[in-house]
C-alpha cells in the first residue's frame, strides 16, 4: 500500500523555486550546496512539498491489514447481469439445452443463486446425467462458470454453478 499526498505540479514548482544565484556566485559554492541538500534529510511541512509525508511503521501495518481484509476476507461483490449467463434456451452440439435458475437455502438461512445448464428433457441421452458443480473463485460469481460450459456440454455433462454467500 503506497500513499502519496501532495499538491498539483504547479504548486510543487512554486515550493521548489528559489531566487536564482547572482552571476558572481562561484560554481564550487553551488556544488557544495547541492551535496549538502542531497545528503541531509529535510523536514518539510509545507503543502506543496515534493516529498510524501512520512508514515509510521504502525500506520503502514494498519493500512496493509485493512487492504488485506478488503481484498480477501471481504472482497467486493462481482457485478453481472442475467444476460451474462447466456440465453435460457439454446442449441449446442446438435442438442437443445436450457438453463434453469433457482435458489438454494444454506444452513444459515441465506438464499444462494444457482444456475443449472442441461439438455432439454426430450434430448437427454439418459434420465440421469453426470453433473459438474462449478465453484467460483474469490470475488467472483457463477457467471465465471461460463468458461467451462461448452467443454462440459459437448461431453454430455450438465453444469451447476452457484453464487457463494456474499458473492455475485
Amino acid at each position: 500500500v503506497c500513499l502519496v499526498m501532495g499538491g498539483s505540479s504547479s504548486s510543487t514548482k512554486k515550493a521548489e523555486s528559489s531566487p536564482s544565484p547572482s552571476p558572481k556566485s562561484s560554481k564550487s559554492k553551488d556544488d557544495a550546496s547541492e551535496r549538502r541538500s542531497a545528503s541531509a534529510p529535510q523536514a518539510s511541512s509545507s503543502y506543496g512539498s515534493s516529498q510524501p509525508p512520512r508514515v509510521s511503521y504502525s500506520e503502514m501495518v494498519k493500512q496493509f491489514y485493512d487492504a488485506l481484509v478488503k481484498s480477501i476476507i471481504r472482497p467486493p461483490r462481482a457485478q453481472y447481469s442475467m444476460r451474462d449467463l447466456g440465453p435460457t434456451k439454446f442449441s449446442y452440439c446438435g442438442r437443445q439445452h436450457h438453463r434453469r435458475d433457482f435458489q438454494l437455502v444454506n444452513a444459515r438461512g441465506m438464499a444462494l443463486q444457482v444456475s443449472h445448464w442441461e439438455p432439454v428433457p426430450a434430448e437427454r441421452p439418459a434420465p440421469k446425467l453426470p453433473c459438474v458443480v462449478y465453484m467460483h473463485g474469490n470475488s467472483s460469481s457463477r457467471a465465471e462458470g461460463m468458461d467451462i460450459l461448452c467443454c462440459c456440454l459437448a461431453r454430455g455433462l450438465t453444469v451447476v454453478a452457484l453464487d457463494f454467500s456474499g458473492s455475485g
